[in-house]
């Protein structure tokens, strides 16, 4: 490398500090005058009843013993010097028309100041969302967090125009920022990615574009929506559309230790949807939580239509809908039709002709006249009944009893789309379950382990219909 410039390509470096605050028309402090404001210009002070610049302190050069350019012949650069070649050596800087050697900073831990006050720095999150007289907040995985570098604010600084005074203003608010929405579910035949059901003593279904829960009578069974990775965060609101016309709907939110808070239940008798929303005291239940149920107020066990379930982090009283819902789905026709009905297996001892099975993480097997399911722990596996021809519509029947949770999907080869029609809880005796089919063509029916724990599924007396479930008749 070259280690000499020509004049016109160099950058001097002035070894003196500018008086900067000259160019606002002030002059520079002396350097024992202690700082009385900082603002986008730099640091002030105040002498001789005037405002005065505190000049910036110069560089300090390196220590000799840690300069690794004297191996080469050369000082190192004071810290700050811009980086204007870099070779095998490190990176080189120039100085009063000579090069130099730049020593890399060693990067400073910085501590994480909002601890202090009982709330985590911030991870990821780099949005200022409110500040205090403590720091600059961000807002993360539901809850206030500090944002590193944030601990010093400036008060606000109102001066005459001589600058001769100086009056200091604080002011402390009630910390309060744009509220964040999660939207769990909207309208049609599945949830919002990144959410699951765990609910008990009921069923889950899809239907004329809402979440059907399907209790089990006088068991009081509830969906209780999960959100998969981390929580919906602490306090805030739940919004949702109700319809349960011979039913009431008791609405929760639950954390961690299976902590439970009651937020409210619905008036029931509605023949339509009608919009809830739920205030969740933080007085009463500071803490976060993973999971919103709907649960069965009555033990009837009668249906609870859902649409527009959504969380948000603000007060209901703040609530502005983050999507439309207006938008209300087109109620499926249910005109009285002639149906047919495809047996696909009732007592099974192999595969059923014409399907094959193109289901993952499990094994099957089959005994009693049952096709038994035995997932893999933790791979969420599933048995896929692959037809020969092609469904459209209608609705399923089978006998099942499972030791864990079970969804129930039917999936398109062609397309690669598939709908949980169902997600059903453990029973240990057999149960009979009729669903709708709210979805085009298929040609997979699944049965998949919902919670990847293992737990092996028993069905039989498969039977699939091209009309709906309320018309179903039995051919078995």
């Amino acid at each position: 490398m070259f280690k000499k410039l020509g004049v016109s390509a160099l950058l001097i470096v002035s070894a003196r500090a500018a008086c900067w605050s000259e160019s606002q028309g002030f002059p520079c402090c002396k350097s024992t005058t202690p700082v009385s404001y900082e603002d986008s210009d730099g640091a002030w002070g105040i002498e001789n009843n005037e405002w005065c610049g505190i000049p910036t302190p110069e560089p300090t050069p390196a220590p000799s013993n840690d300069c690794w350019a004297k191996s080469q012949g050369y000082d190192c650069c004071p810290s700050g010097t811009e980086v204007k070649f870099t070779d095998e050596f490190g990176d080189w800087g120039v100085v009063n028309n000579e090069w130099c050697g730049i020593i890399a900073e060693k990067p400073v831990v910085e501590e994480c100041w909002s601890e202090k006050v009982g709330y985590p720095c911030c991870e990821t999150t780099t949005e200022l969302m409110y500040e205090d007289v403590e720091g600059r907040w961000g807002f993360e995985n539901g809850d206030w967090c500090g944002l590193r570098g944030g601990k010093t604010v400036t008060t606000k600084k109102t001066t005459t125009t001589s600058r001769r005074t100086t009056t200091t203003t604080t002011t402390r608010t009630t910390r309060k920022t744009k509220p964040t929405y999660s939207v769990i579910y909207k309208t049609g035949n599945k949830l919002e990615s990144g959410y699951d059901n765990w609910g008990w003593d009921s069923s889950l279904k899809f239907k004329d574009g809402a979440m059907v829960l399907i209790p089990d009578p006088d068991t009081y069974g509830s969906a209780s929506i999960k959100k998969v990775s981390g929580n919906y965060g602490k306090g805030g609101c739940v919004r949702l559309d109700v319809k349960s016309s011979k039913n009431e709907a008791i609405i929760k939110v639950e954390g961690g230790a299976n902590k439970v808070y009651q937020l409210g239940r619905t008036d029931g008798g509605e023949t339509d949807f009608t919009t809830y929303k739920f205030d969740i005291d933080v007085d009463d239940f500071p803490n976060t939580f993973d999971r919103i149920n709907i649960q069965d107020a009555t033990g009837n066990g009668e249906e609870i239509a859902v649409r527009y379930l959504i969380y948000s982090t603000g007060s209901c009283e703040d609530f502005v809908d983050p999507i439309d819902t207006s938008y209300v789905p087109v109620a499926t026709t249910r005109k009285p039709v002639r149906s047919t009905y495809t047996t696909i297996f009732t007592n099974v001892y192999s595969m059923p002709s014409g399907y094959e099975n193109w289901g993952w993480g499990c094994d099957v097997s089959f005994s009693g006249g049952a096709m038994v399911i035995t997932p893999e722990a933790g791979e969420y596996g599933a048995v896929s009944l692959k037809s020969s021809r092609t469904f459209t519509g209608g609705s399923l029947r089978f006998d099942m009893k499972n030791e864990g949770k079970v969804n129930v999907m039917v999936e398109s080869t062609q397309t690669e789309d598939k709908i949980t029609i169902a997600s059903i809880n453990a029973s240990d005796s057999w149960e009979t379950y009729i669903f709708d089919i709210d979805f085009g063509s298929f040609d997979r029916i699944n049965f998949q382990d919902a919670k990847g724990t293992g737990d092996r599924i028993w069905v039989k007396n498969l039977v699939y219909s091209t009309g709906y479930a309320e018309d179903f008749v039995d051919p078995l």
